[in-house]
């Protein structure tokens, strides 16, 4: 795909790719274009992140993705309707990039739960799916501070990472 760009330096074609109707299909393509989105943004520090209204957080496991409102966030940037989260948040689970954590029944689950606590001293829980760090940071690239404010919700069992089911090409 040839690559363009609009006065104000956003790629047009990716603009063009990512639209409702490919949401509507059963396609990866829009979530590998939401996780580069997040990783471009991490590194160029151009989404917020640990602040008290971020959907992005550093914990010790990982990444952790506050949802629906980080694809809400992506959705609304692209000009689609934000109503499409749960179709954006499906396909994002569909890529297994995320860490599981098992629960007494034996059973993995995909959103992990933790307690924000907020600067005027009250505290939500909050949802979202826990990344591991090589997804966005390579190299020797420098973390940001795991966000003391943020503390997994006791009894949510183990975290485990979520690894891609194999497949043989021969």
């Amino acid at each position: 795909m040839l690559a363009t760009m609009d006065p104000n330096g956003n790629d047009t074609s990716t603009e063009q790719v990512i639209n409702d109707s490919l949401l509507q299909q059963d396609n990866l393509e829009v979530a590998e274009h939401f996780l580069s989105w997040i990783k471009q943004g991490l590194n160029e520090k151009s989404i917020p992140v640990n602040t008290p209204d971020a959907n992005i957080h550093i914990v010790n496991d990982g990444v952790f993705l506050v949802s629906p409102n980080i694809f809400k966030d992506y959705l609304a940037m692209k000009g689609i309707n934000e109503d499409m989260w749960r179709r954006l948040s499906k396909r994002f689970a569909n890529l297994r990039v995320n860490i599981v954590h098992i629960v007494s029944t034996g059973h993995a689950m995909n959103l992990h739960r933790y307690c924000l606590k907020k600067p005027d001293g009250s505290q939500e829980f909050v949802n979202g799916y826990l990344i591991p760090f090589n997804h966005f940071y390579v190299d020797n690239a420098t973390l940001p501070e795991v966000n003391a404010a943020l503390t997994v919700e006791p009894g949510r069992g183990e975290c485990q990472p979520r690894m891609k089911p194999f497949t043989d090409t021969k």
